[in-house]
């Protein structure tokens, strides 16, 4: 079993940041993350040139190009397509490549797990031709795929960011439903301090999408 200073679960932006400082410090750093490459959901397939429109058209996805370069560059041991389903108090990884089990031990543990999209069911949300809006970005992100006849519906960035992905790519949706209503706004009115504390440029870059 091999021992790291650091290991680190998840190789999007937190992941590949942490990694980077890690090896900076000098410390044996260890990477695991159960997708092919690294980014994550935010920068997922950032190295595939056939995203080279979205990089051109997407700021905030072109961002990820940089960090995925040094990440790269960085002296850690990144494992792609490694899923780890145990880590006891000792903290030794008990995880799987591709179904071939490994174990690695660290004096450290970062967990940088990454967001989830969180999905509402609703009637007939099992349907054919219904998915996620997460699910539609990742068919844009890894295989450049994007259909002309979508609705979007629900609420948060995260559906505004795919519209405006698919306005760049000239297949715009057909509506977007918007599930959130004024009473909604109202509710978060209290929080609005504690955003503009955050940066008032993530309130604005929302205006914009």
């Amino acid at each position: 079993m091999t021992h790291y200073d650091v290991a680190i679960i998840g190789a999007g932006p937190a992941g590949m940041g942490a990694a980077e400082e890690a090896a900076k410090a000098g410390l044996s750093t260890l990477v695991l993350d159960e997708q092919s490459d690294p980014g994550g959901q935010i920068y997922r397939a950032i190295e595939n040139v056939r995203n080279v429109f979205l990089v051109a058209t997407d700021k905030d996805y072109a961002a990820g190009l940089p960090l995925t370069r040094a990440f790269r560059a960085a002296d850690v041991t990144y494992i792609p397509d490694a899923l780890v389903w145990n880590i006891d108090p000792a903290l030794t990884l008990n995880y799987s490549v591709k179904g071939v089990p490994a174990d690695a031990s660290a004096d450290y543990l970062i967990v940088a797990s990454g967001a989830v999209e969180r999905a509402s069911p609703l009637p007939g949300w099992t349907l054919p031709g219904v998915t996620t809006v997460g699910a539609l970005q990742i068919l844009l992100k890894s295989h450049s795929l994007v259909n002309n006849d979508v609705v979007l519906v629900g609420s948060g960035p995260l559906m505004y960011v795919v519209a405006c992905q698919m306005l760049d790519t000239g297949m715009p949706p057909r509506a977007i439903v918007e599930t959130s209503g004024m009473s909604e706004i109202v509710k978060a009115l209290p929080l609005l301090p504690e955003a503009l504390r955050g940066g008032i440029g993530r309130l604005f870059k929302g205006l914009g999408l």
